[in-house]
């Protein structure tokens, strides 16, 4: 199984954990008299088996990620990285976003304030499209890398 695969198989068993949990949820009470669309036991021992999988298949993924590189980093710490630069990227966006001209001006009389940007906004966004660029070079490190790698 390549990692991508496993990784694709781990995302169907979270999927799969949630939905049972709802279901579950929805069948531990009834009205006194009904009976529950699925018995809640067999469907907890089905959350418990996949739980089981889960674990195994997120192991082997993150041995995979420790034991192979790109560039002489493994891919756990390019993941890392990724991440790291989604944060920042976030938060340059909500910056940006509180610095873009919405209503500059505050109040409505003839003393009113105006607004002025404390760092360029061109910059800023220059900033933002500069990690966005970095964060798609690196996933696509990483997704080539998840196709060839086998677990």
């Amino acid at each position: 199984m390549k990692l991508a695969e496993a990784l694709i198989e781990r995302k169907r068993l979270k999927d799969l954990i949630q939905a049972l949990t709802e279901r579950a949820q929805n069948d531990i009470l009834v009205e006194d008299g009904d009976s529950p669309a699925e018995d809640v036991n067999t469907t907890l021992d089905r959350i418990e088996k996949t739980v089981e999988s889960l674990i195994s298949i997120s192991c082997k993924i993150n041995q995979a990620n420790f034991e192979n590189e790109i560039d002489g980093k493994n891919l756990h710490w390019w993941i890392q990285k990724r991440d790291a630069l989604k944060l920042e990227h976030s938060l340059l966006q909500r910056i940006l976003s509180a610095a873009s001209p919405r209503d500059s001006f505050l109040g409505r009389s003839k003393n009113e304030i105006k607004l002025v940007p404390t760092y360029s906004i061109s910059e800023l966004r220059k900033k933002i499209d500069h990690i966005a660029k970095k964060i798609r070079k690196i996933d696509a490190k990483i997704q080539a890398m998840n196709w060839q790698v086998e677990i």
